[in-house]
């Protein structure tokens, strides 16, 4: 499942669930910043966003479909003949806390 917010510079919901073909045009404003939470995408969701939209670099991509026990914050800026754009890219794990056992996990 594919979730997406568009926030305006002032934190306020511009609009959510947007369809993929408008994401482009939201990432250009630079008066919205957009989050995507990707649930259990299928291969096809997760290769058409991350190559086709976001223009992420190939080794992002391969740590997004790989699973990681380590929480890590990378930052991407293109060269020139690069094709991806800069970016943030960020590992991260929720928090689970078991009330019956007293347990956190992630």
């Amino acid at each position: 499942m594919v979730r997406s917010f568009a926030f305006t510079t002032k934190g306020a919901l511009h609009s959510k669930d947007i369809e993929l073909f408008l994401m482009p045009t939201l990432l250009s404003d630079t008066k919205l910043f957009l989050w995507v939470d990707l649930e259990d995408p299928t291969p096809q969701e997760t290769d058409f966003l991350l190559k086709n939209i976001f223009h992420f670099h190939p080794l992002s991509i391969e740590d997004s479909v790989t699973e990681s026990p380590s929480p890590k914050v990378e930052e991407y800026l293109p060269k020139e003949k690069d094709e991806f754009s800069p970016y943030l890219f960020m590992v991260i794990h929720a928090v689970d806390y078991s009330r019956k056992d007293g347990v956190f996990a992630t």
